[in-house]
């Protein structure tokens, strides 16, 4: 009796052995499973965030060839009509949207506008398994110094997963500027009537015009039409894509129309100030000859013009 008893003892001890045994492997099992789980969980997600961070840098990129494009189109259609871009903002937008002015298809835009953008995002996000909302807010153009145009794109961003595995959501303002610099001026362009353009260069002279009565510098900057930032005395590049050559703003910009080009293009000349922006505007405030400048040239005094260039003490000429 005690025998058989002992047997069963041994049985029972074998039997809670191998559940115990079941039981470890099991939850090892569950364990490397949920490891696994978590683990792949962790890696598609990094490989989302990588994919974040690249398409981020790719609508900053997008945004700033949008902007230069805009300005190329808008030269273009002034040069095309002559006449000064009107509502400003409006025609932003409608290049971002349509690549168009006023209903005009502008090729330069073309392949750059919100559903070209939001196109070739996608095309890219489904490789990785994912997609992308781009909700547009608004899109600006301005200036907040003189050589330079700012771009601002807000949106509303949601990228997530196919398999819902993970979702980002964000409101991103896609902030770049461009230089003005190699720009053409279309105060010149349409002054003229397209017969004669100034590309915008920054002038190498600034600060150092005059000595005494020395004006070979500033005769270098006045035959080379350079640009000069003189704050609310002069429009700014934007202003002047706007035909608001009246306007005196903080990034106001002006060069001195080279009247010895304008007459060897066929131009009819003006005795006047050769302040870019006063002399193709009906203004003709008093001006002077300066002593060792070519004949044709002139300068005012309005806003103290001859201070900024440092001409006052310079004889007549």
């Amino acid at each position: 009796m005690n025998f058989s008893l002992h047997k069963m003892d041994k049985k029972g001890i074998f039997f809670t052995l191998v559940t115990v045994i079941m039981l470890t492997i099991f939850i090892i099992t569950v364990s490397i499973s949920q490891f696994q789980r978590d683990d792949s969980i962790v890696t598609r997600v990094s490989t989302m965030e990588s994919f974040l961070s690249s398409l981020d840098k790719d609508l900053e990129r997008r945004t700033y060839i949008f902007g230069i494009r805009a300005v190329l189109s808008m030269e273009s259609e002034i040069l095309s009509r002559l006449s000064y871009i009107n509502n400003f903002d409006s025609v932003v937008e409608e290049l971002f949207f349509n690549a168009s002015i006023n209903g005009k298809f502008m090729n330069i835009s073309d392949g750059i506008t919100y559903n070209d953008t939001l196109k070739e995002v996608n095309f890219f996000a489904r490789k990785f398994n994912v997609i992308v909302k781009l909700d547009h807010k608004n899109i600006t153009m301005y200036q907040n110094d003189p050589w330079h145009v700012v771009v601002n794109w807000t949106v509303n961003l949601t990228m997530e997963d196919i398999g819902n595995l993970a979702r980002w959501e964000k409101t991103e303002s896609y902030v770049v500027k461009f230089s003005i610099e190699n720009f053409e001026d279309t105060i010149y362009v349409v002054g003229t009537n397209g017969s004669y353009t100034n590309v915008i260069k920054k002038t190498p002279y600034e600060g150092n015009y005059v000595s005494g009565s020395d004006v070979i510098n500033f005769s270098k900057h006045v035959n080379n039409s350079y640009y000069t930032n003189f704050s609310n005395a002069a429009p700014s590049f934007l202003d002047r894509i706007q035909g608001n050559i009246g306007a005196n703003s903080p990034y106001g910009i002006e060069s001195f129309v080279n009247l010895l080009f304008l007459s060897q293009q066929g131009i009819s000349t003006k005795d006047k100030t050769a302040v870019d922006h006063i002399y193709f505007s009906i203004s003709n405030p008093s001006a002077r000859k300066l002593q060792g400048m070519p004949s044709w040239f002139k300068i005012d005094n309005e806003d103290n013009r001859e201070e900024r260039y440092n001409t006052q003490g310079v004889p007549n000429g």
